[in-house]
């Protein structure tokens, strides 16, 4: 069966300019082939500079490669895009930057609807889908605590029901006891049919929530692991990295 999406020799590089000499164009994507198939959910490991939230990007449509391709369901990216709006979502890291300060809850979780001209969807069990309460609608997202405002986030990704969702380190800014809570949560809203992206540099959260983790190390994916069996990896630098974990 044909993988949801194939992302093969990916490679993106970026200028650096010197105080002292012609600047000069740093690799950050060297070769990065992967694959995601329908109905999983995959981690994407790697720690800060490894290449992730440029991956991240490409995958969005925010930025393109140097060369390589990204094919969803067969087609190129940018041609996918076009033609399933709303069909893609991501939840970052930064969930106070994510949402307009200046609006409401309820119109928070209605606003991808709005844009993409959907039925709109019942706001008081979008909120419940992430164990929150109706009380919540009417106050702004400064009224809220972090824990449940990436909640909000969360359900307002999942109202237009996506195929594809990214997970920008959607955990990262959290304390350890939110973090867990949200990765259950998550365990709860996954659908057999959906394609998850977990991007993260922790390990334990995607051994938690992920089928298998993709091991980024010098612009590359170095390793592909089955999330119940990390102690079979056989690079070194993925199992220097496993040491602190297993």
């Amino acid at each position: 069966m044909q993988p949801f999406l194939e992302c093969s020799h990916l490679a993106k590089s970026y200028s650096e300019f010197s105080g002292h000499g012609p600047h000069h164009r740093k690799l950050v994507l060297k070769d990065v082939s992967f694959s995601l198939e329908r109905g999983s959910v995959t981690g994407l490991i790697g720690m800060s500079g490894e290449g992730k939230s440029t991956l991240s990007r490409i995958l969005l449509g925010l930025e393109n490669p140097d060369s390589g391709t990204v094919l969803i369901e067969g087609e190129n990216l940018n041609q996918w895009r076009a033609g399933h709006k709303g069909e893609m979502s991501v939840v970052f890291q930064n969930y106070t930057d994510s949402v307009n300060q200046y609006l409401t809850i309820e119109q928070i979780l209605l606003d991808p609807c709005v844009a993409l001209n959907k039925k709109l969807p019942d706001p008081k069990r979008m909120l419940e889908s992430v164990g929150l309460t109706s009380e919540l609608l009417k106050k702004r997202p400064y009224e809220l605590s972090g824990r449940q405002l990436q909640r909000v986030c969360i359900a307002r990704a999942m109202s237009i029901h996506p195929k594809f969702v990214i997970f920008d380190e959607a955990i990262s800014s959290l304390d350890a006891a939110v973090q867990f809570e949200i990765l259950e949560l998550l365990q709860t809203l996954r659908t057999p049919d959906s394609v998850w992206l977990f991007i993260t540099h922790d390990i334990e959260a995607g051994a938690f929530l992920c089928d298998k983790l993709l091991f980024m190390n010098g612009g590359i994916i170095a390793e592909t692991l089955p999330s119940d069996n990390l102690s079979s990896a056989k690079t070194k630098d993925v199992r220097e990295l496993l040491s602190h974990f297993l």
